[in-house]
């Protein structure tokens, strides 16, 4: 790792993933001088439901499957219950995408 670069790392933990994977990103990111700052982006099951359609979505890959998302609601609770306590929480039903970035930046800096 290089002195002064920056990475954005989004992951959602799920049963196919080792339970110790972020820590032992965590871990090995400090073990080479760097920081980490995590943010957990927090939605309720039925605003994911409501946003599941959305062509934003789409453009990015992501999943669009409302019965899929469904059927795996209770291993991604199981699963983020493994992650290590996030530095910022960040409730995407009430602020906006541009409200919820400025919240990061301001923690970030």
């Amino acid at each position: 790792m290089d002195d002064g670069q920056s990475l954005i790392f989004t992951f959602l933990p799920e049963d196919t993933v080792d339970p110790n994977f972020a820590q032992r990103v965590i871990d090995l990111v400090i073990a080479h001088s760097g920081e980490v700052i995590s943010v957990r982006l927090n939605a309720s099951r039925q605003s994911q439901l409501a946003r599941i359609d959305n062509e934003s979505r789409n453009a990015f890959g992501k999943l669009q499957e409302a019965e899929l998302l469904k059927a795996n609601f209770d291993q991604f609770e199981r699963s983020l219950s493994n992650m290590p306590e996030p530095d910022l929480v960040s409730d995407t039903e009430t602020l906006d995408p541009d409200r919820a970035a400025d919240l990061i930046v301001a923690q970030l800096t």
